[in-house]
């Protein structure tokens, strides 16, 4: 055998890449670089770098791909693809529009691209990329028609675009891009669009599709039970089967505690739970998100500090337009929720049309029904007031 042939080294590098062994398939690729320098052998070695995490390596290596090759379209795409998972959007923008031009049949970039341009603002640059990739990848590309079709859905629905979102049904039905978890996200459109019955058929077909096994669409299902087409039962079997696939998830343990409490079950087992698994997330990892569901912990535990927490997830979700920072409308929503504990309408009344402000939500829309009609809700044992509010809400 000759020590010296590159194509071995980089078959090899290639056959580890694919076993999942990223470290060793980096030496081979980085023996055969010694031996003979190619585009292809350092971007095989950038996307090896990725897996393993080290970024600036592999962006190193497209670079230098691109350096030897300026026409190796692949290596614009994974520099926009890298920078966009870094949250740089002007670079990502650059590098995916400079994808495009060299080559137009790169679905990544046409799909990463428009979702870099949403996050930055550009709302109808985004929706006039996937539109102008529909037009090129049209004819006879189902599959890349449905993943654009399904970008649009997504971006139509974090902005509160239902009618839009649920207008995309057919070319998705047609182009085969009806999968589970997308259908769940149609039962989420008409669901806000209070189509109630076609919601709960767009659940049925979801969950039976993904045989009751992916916990977004039983957690999403679980929400419409708990909230939309009443059936608490349903909720609680739905976040206990979520449970049991994610148990570290304290997210549902606090949902499973409101639906304990609305059906008269101990629900102190389940606040107690999720707020041990939020004392042991380590401090870098406290995001917004973090603050917003660690204020409903301690909102439902009856403890003072959640006003705080509330603060602190709104302060921290600076930008308001990009859909990762729910926390911001979440945490609106719950200092309105809140205040109505307290009876202090006025101040409900403003953070609630902050949150309307942010996303017009079917459940924020009904608290204000709630609150015009009626004022704030009485408590019940004190902390009660969430289970009775939303059953005066949905009544």
């Amino acid at each position: 055998a000759d020590p010296n042939h590159s194509g071995a080294y980089g078959n090899l590098g290639d056959v580890l890449a694919k076993m999942g062994q990223y470290e060793r398939a980096a030496e081979m690729f980085t023996k055969q670089l010694a031996i003979r320098e190619h585009p292809y052998y350092y971007i095989a070695r950038g996307l090896v770098y990725g897996n393993l995490g080290q970024t600036e390596k592999e962006k190193a290596d497209y670079l230098k791909t691109l350096e030897l090759d300026p026409s190796y379209a692949y290596a614009y795409n994974n520099l926009g693809v890298t920078y966009h998972a870094e949250g740089n959007l002007p670079e990502a923008i650059k590098y995916l529009e400079q994808a495009i031009q060299t080559d137009a049949d790169i679905l990544s970039a046409h799909r990463t691209l428009g979702n870099a341009l949403a996050e930055s603002g550009r709302e109808e640059e985004a929706l006039a990329v996937w539109d102008k990739a529909l037009e090129h990848f049209a004819p006879g590309n189902n599959a890349a028609v449905a993943d654009l079709t399904r970008d649009k859905l997504l971006f139509f629905k974090w902005r509160g675009r239902y009618q839009e979102a649920a207008g995309l049904v057919e070319t998705l039905r047609s182009a085969g891009g009806l999968d589970a978890e997308t259908m769940c996200h149609v039962a989420e459109c008409v669901y806000e669009l209070e189509r109630f019955d076609e919601a709960k058929a767009w659940y049925t077909r979801a969950l039976k599709a993904s045989k009751k096994k992916d916990p977004y669409i039983l957690v999403s299902a679980a929400g419409f039970y708990e909230h939309g087409k009443i059936n608490l039962v349903m909720a609680d079997a739905y976040y206990i089967k979520a449970l049991q696939i994610e148990p570290d998830n304290y997210e549902d343990y606090i949902r499973l505690a409101r639906v304990r409490l609305r059906r008269r079950l101990k629900a102190e087992p389940c606040w107690r739970k999720a707020e041990m698994l939020l004392d042991a997330v380590p401090l870098p990892e406290r995001t917004p998100c973090y603050h917003y569901w660690r204020a409903e912990c301690l909102r439902g535990m009856g403890r003072p500090e959640a006003e705080e927490a509330y603060c602190q997830a709104v302060a921290e979700a600076k930008d308001y337009q990009v859909c990762a920072t729910r926390a911001c409308y979440d945490a609106f929503f719950g200092l309105a929720c809140l205040y109505a504990e307290r009876g202090d309408t006025e101040k409900a009344r403003k953070y609630l049309e902050n949150t309307l402000a942010i996303k017009n939500d079917v459940e924020y829309r009904n608290f204000l029904r709630l609150l015009d009609g009626g004022g704030a809700a009485e408590k019940e044992d004190g902390r009660g007031f969430w289970g009775r509010l939303l059953r005066k809400i949905f009544s």
